[in-house]
């Protein structure tokens, strides 16, 4: 009684073996309440564009007023499953932004680029986003990404698709419970470096990419991708096929 909503979030970690939850919903008794005239639904639909117009335009004095090219601590998310950051970045063309990171041992672990207003970076046919089997580990173990709008020949890219600034979020879930005691220190560094001087402040043992190689893990990545739709899906208007 009551309810009005479903939510269900899938955390698949490994796009290229994990497969989405099949799921059936089976009414089971006829609607108790006469269904809403045009005129409510409009009603209803011009309420709730105001509210999300509000949120998203403030979003970033109200629930992200952290200072540019920072990300906050790790937050606990209720019910104990893990841990999320936000932050935001804003580039000149010719800089990038260092972020290195602490898995925590999760089971699922990923970051992402959106848009000032939440909408999601391409991340099938670009690298707008990176979950744990997708990453490489620098040499002590910890994740090192590279946000830019240029290509700066290193594995962990985050692409911006040409903005000059957006928001960043990061989210650990089901990390080890020995790990977790040490999600403080989780956001590791975060600096802006110019891209000319990128090699000198990488970490030992950051993986490389060539033009040709990039091109060959973005196929791979819309591949994978396609395989959680079936046997096709549509993105971005092009049709991937299994």
């Amino acid at each position: 009684p009551g309810v009005r909503a479903l939510l269900i979030r899938e955390s698949l970690g490994d796009w290229s073996a994990q497969l989405p939850l099949q799921i059936a919903i089976r009414r089971l008794g006829a609607p108790t309440a006469e269904p809403p005239s045009q005129a409510a639904l409009v009603e209803r639909a011009v309420t709730l564009l105001s509210q999300y117009t509000d949120v998203l335009v403030n979003f970033q004095t109200r629930f992200n007023p952290f200072p540019t090219n920072s990300l906050s601590k790790p937050l606990a998310r209720p019910g104990g499953w893990g841990f999320v950051a936000t932050g935001n970045f804003k580039l000149a063309s010719d800089e990038a932004l260092l972020v290195s990171l602490d898995s925590l041992d999760s089971r699922y672990f990923a970051i992402m680029l959106t848009t000032p207003w939440l909408t999601s970076l391409p991340h099938v046919h670009a690298t707008g986003s990176f979950n744990l089997s997708q990453s490489q580990r620098s040499a002590d173990g910890s994740f090192t990404y590279v946000i830019s709008a240029r290509d700066p020949k290193v594995h962990n890219w985050l692409d911006t698709g040409g903005l000059q600034d957006g928001t960043l979020t990061v989210r650990w879930q089901a990390p080890s419970p020995a790990a977790a005691t040490r999600a403080d220190s989780a956001v590791k560094s975060i600096k802006v470096v110019k891209l000319a001087d990128l090699k000198t402040v990488l970490p030992n043992g950051t993986a490389t990419v060539e033009p040709q190689a990039r091109e060959r893990l973005v196929e791979l990545r819309a591949a994978s991708y396609a395989r959680r739709c079936g046997v096709t899906c549509e993105v971005d208007d092009t049709v991937l096929r299994k």
